[in-house]
């Protein structure tokens, strides 16, 4: 490596320090503000530590409907509820409730630096605030933070989980290696993020998060995601007895959102939750 290439590259410090600020987020589409219009909006007053700080957020909710059991839409990481906008209303038509989380950090909740150990803390306060949750479904990190709720508390009789991580350590080192870390550096990397996080990796990794996998799972993933690899949620079906892995070609890691076959065939499996197990 030339002296040129040292210079430019990021150091471990400042990669650590961007791990957890998401960018900034794009204009509203017509779509997701006609969605948000016809919302109830509820705001959950969560207390959280943040780098080593203790902080009081509030948590936006949008919720659609009156009836039914409820299902709790957890986006991922530079996303928000209005990323959901092709789910809500086929959910409403098959007779649930729906409620949509921005999470910390993103959409019109507050905070500008956040993790999934946070994200999951703050699904456990807006399950309280609300009451029995029939289902989640998660798209990628808010998956890796609905099995850290369901690791605390969070009861479900059935959840969906889509393109997401399994391992936090994991997570981190793609970030750091994609951002011109040196191999050599991920451990002292991964060090320095533990000690900037607050707690160690391995509390969002599949071993310590084995007791909330009790329930019946769908897990979907296209296997040429290029932001999660497809590997990742064969871990998760592995450690999981109750699930079912399907994959779905084409559909990439964001588009997956808004691919009608896969809303029907979540909806589907909602409405017969046994069915997951089979």
């Amino acid at each position: 490596m030339s002296a040129t290439d040292t210079l430019q590259r990021p150091s471990t410090q400042a990669i650590v320090r961007a791990f957890g600020h998401p960018g900034p987020a794009k204009p509203f589409t017509e779509a997701e503000t006609a969605l948000l219009d016809t919302a109830q909006r509820r705001d959950i007053s969560v207390r959280h530590t943040v780098r080593g700080h203790d902080e009081a957020h509030t948590l936006a909710t949008w919720s659609w409907g009156r009836q039914g059991p409820r299902v709790l839409l957890v986006h991922g990481w530079e996303s928000r509820a209005s990323h959901w906008h092709a789910w809500v209303h086929p959910l409403l038509r098959a007779g649930f409730q729906v409620t949509a989380v921005d999470n910390l950090a993103h959409g019109q909740s507050t905070g500008d630096t956040a993790n999934v150990r946070l994200w999951g803390q703050g699904l456990l306060a807006v399950a309280q605030a609300f009451g029995r949750i029939h289902a989640v479904i998660g798209h990628s990190a808010g998956s890796a933070a609905s099995l850290y709720a369901f690791a605390h508390g969070l009861q479900v009789d059935a959840s969906v989980h889509i393109a997401g991580p399994a391992s936090l350590k994991r997570v981190a080192t793609g970030f750091a290696l994609a951002h011109g870390l040196p191999r050599e550096e991920i451990a002292a990397f991964r060090t320095a993020l533990e000690l900037q996080l607050g707690f160690p990796m391995a509390e969002m990794d599949l071993p310590a998060l084995q007791g909330g996998l009790r329930h019946p799972a769908l897990i979907l993933h296209d296997p040429q995601d290029k932001e999660v690899p497809f590997t990742e949620s064969l871990a998760l079906h592995e450690a999981w007895s109750l699930s079912q892995l399907l994959s779905v070609d084409g559909v990439g890691h964001r588009r997956i959102l808004r691919a009608p076959e896969v809303i029907a065939l979540v909806i589907g499996s909602l409405s017969t939750p046994a069915a997951l197990a089979a």
